[in-house]
Formats: structure tokens, C-alpha cells, sequence
């Protein structure tokens, strides 16, 4: 479960089918969610097993006149399971309110405990929707949620918006026990990598504005361009400076770099018309960071491929 607790409305108990033949007892309080056993057992196949003829729960329900039966689950977390029967159930009148993601990323963990994810579809689809939210906490548990719900688009979405927009390490997020740690883990090291490689690109494309802007001509206008562009870089722009930068904020400096050419006395040179214009620089440089702002995020199938 989240670190951030979730209550419910009604914390003792939710009849989502009032006459419903099963009443589970979730929770270590046993908190009492009554349901339907035919539903559940057409919803997911580990229900379907456990409310089945092999288990003694599903042999009581096949006797005749059989009251309603108690089954508890001592470590599922009520809220979750409320939101996932009543999903199940149609009962799309008890959701006032757009789930937090912290509820999302519970829902996932006990959908993915019971193996409910499928009919769960279009209510994932909604919940998915990451512009919703700004804080970083709240990006992370939607995005371990996107992965337990094999939400491939939705994960990378989100894992972009992590990787151009947070600032400090992704070392410092993470949410308990919700996820298998060693996930978690890879998830933060290929954040961290592809990070990385988005800073080091970027410089790159500074210092290959620069190659650009030095050309082969020997009159010495075109290294005054190149000597600007780095000049600039070091400025606004060197490792250091990186570091405290958010990618996109970086990605923002190269785009506008000030590449300065005030005082330079006009040059003579033949193959004047030639050189590389501080314009075509300045294009260049925008035209590369353009570039590196389509990069996508993470894959599901790269987190897997860590294991």
C-alpha cells in the first residue's frame, strides 16, 4: 500500500451488492465488502479459482440455499478493493471524484494481485491521463502504476515528463513496498541513464554548432564563430551549470544562446558570403535542441530486459 494514506467515505463497510452472495473481510480490521461471486469469477481468473469447485469457499456457494459466505483477505488494502468491485459491478455512480494517483497505484497493485486488469481497461485509460499532475511524487506512482497495468504508452509519457522536467536524483523517489524494489531500482538507474545521455547530447550538439560555424576558411572569421559559440556554452551552459538544470530548462539556454559578435571589424575575406552567419548558428542550434526534445521515454520492455 502507498505511503500516503487513504480513507474512505465509509470505513467499515461497503455493500457494492446488497444482496450479493460473498462478503469478503478485507484488511486486517476486516472491513466487510459484500459482492457478487459470478461477477468476480467472470472478471478474473484467480477470483474465478478461489470461488471455484476446488476451493472449499466456491463448494459452500454451489450447495443449495447457501447463506452468504465470509471470506477474509487479511493483506488487501479495502479502498483498492471497494473501487475495483464497483468497477466490476457498474456502479459508476460512486466515483464523484477522479482518483489520486496514490489510489491508482493501490488499485494497480491489488488488480495485478488478482488479475483483474482487462475489465479494468477503460477506467485505466481515464486514469492514465498524466497532465493531470505537476508533482513529481505524484508522476512516480502513476508511472509504477502505468507499468503494473502493461500501460505501455502511458508509461513512457510519463517517464518523459520525469526525465525533461525533474530536477534532482531519481534516487530519491520511491514508494515503500508498493512495487517489487529491484523494479523500482531499474527503473531509477534507466532514468538516470537516459538523462545523462540527453545533457551529454545536448553539449554535443553545442560543440558540433560550433565544428559547423569553423568551417575550413582561413581568414579567421568563421574561429572567431566557433571560439563565440563555445564561449557561450562555457557560460550559460558548461557541466557545472548543467547539473542544477532541469533538461528542458537546458534545452531552453541552447536554444536562446547568446552568441555575441559586437566588435568584430568587418572581414575582407573572399569567401565572405561562405561564411557561417551567426543566424544560421543560432538556427542550427535551435533546429538540434528541437531535436532532442522528441526523444521519448522509457519502454516497459526495457525495464524487463534489465531483469
Amino acid at each position: 500500500m502507498g505511503s500516503e494514506e487513504v480513507t474512505s467515505s465509509d470505513t467499515s463497510s461497503a455493500d457494492v451488492a446488497p444482496d450479493g452472495d460473498v462478503i469478503f473481510l478485507v484488511g486486517p480490521e476486516e472491513h466487510r465488502l459484500r459482492v457478487y461471486s459470478l461477477i468476480l469469477k467472470n472478471a478474473s481468473k484467480v477470483f474465478s479459482a478461489m470461488l471455484g469447485p476446488h476451493f472449499s469457499e466456491g463448494q459452500t456457494l454451489l450447495q443449495p440455499n447457501t447463506p452468504v459466505i465470509s471470506i477474509p483477505l487479511p493483506e488487501d488494502d479495502f479502498d483498492s478493493m471497494v473501487i475495483i468491485c464497483n468497477i466490476l459491478h457498474g456502479r459508476n455512480e460512486t466515483f464523484i471524484e477522479p482518483l489520486k494517483p496514490i489510489q491508482i497505484l493501490n488499485v494497480a497493485i491489488a488488480a495485478d494481485k488478482w488479475d483483474c486488469g482487462v475489465p479494468l481497461a477503460w477506467a485505466i485509460k481515464d486514469w492514465m491521463i498524466s497532465e493531470r499532475y505537476t508533482d513529481v511524487k505524484e508522476l512516480w506512482r502513476l508511472m509504477l502504476a502505468a507499468y503494473l497495468f502493461g500501460e505501455a504508452a502511458a508509461f513512457a509519457k510519463i517517464t518523459k515528463a520525469l526525465l525533461f522536467h525533474h530536477r534532482g536524483s531519481y534516487f530519491e523517489l520511491g514508494e515503500g513496498n508498493e512495487l517489487e524494489s529491484s523494479v523500482q531500482m531499474r527503473i531509477r538507474i534507466l532514468l538516470e541513464e537516459a538523462r545523462t545521455k540527453l545533457r551529454t547530447d545536448l553539449l554535443q550538439a553545442v560543440f558540433d554548432a560550433a565544428y559547423c560555424a569553423a568551417g575550413n576558411c582561413k581568414c579567421g572569421w568563421t574561429g572567431k564563430c566557433a571560439l563565440s559559440v563555445l564561449q557561450a556554452q562555457k557560460e550559460a551552459l558548461s557541466p557545472r551549470r548543467l547539473m542544477g538544470k532541469t533538461v528542458m530548462e537546458a534545452i531552453g539556454i541552447a536554444e536562446k544562446l547568446d552568441v555575441a559578435t559586437s566588435g568584430w571589424p568587418e572581414t575582407s575575406c573572399q569567401l565572405k558570403l561562405l561564411h557561417c552567419t551567426i543566424d544560421q548558428i543560432k538556427n542550427l542550434l535551435r533546429n538540434l535542441a528541437s531535436n532532442l526534445k522528441e526523444r521519448g521515454g522509457l519502454t516497459i520492455e526495457s525495464v524487463h530486459s534489465q531483469a
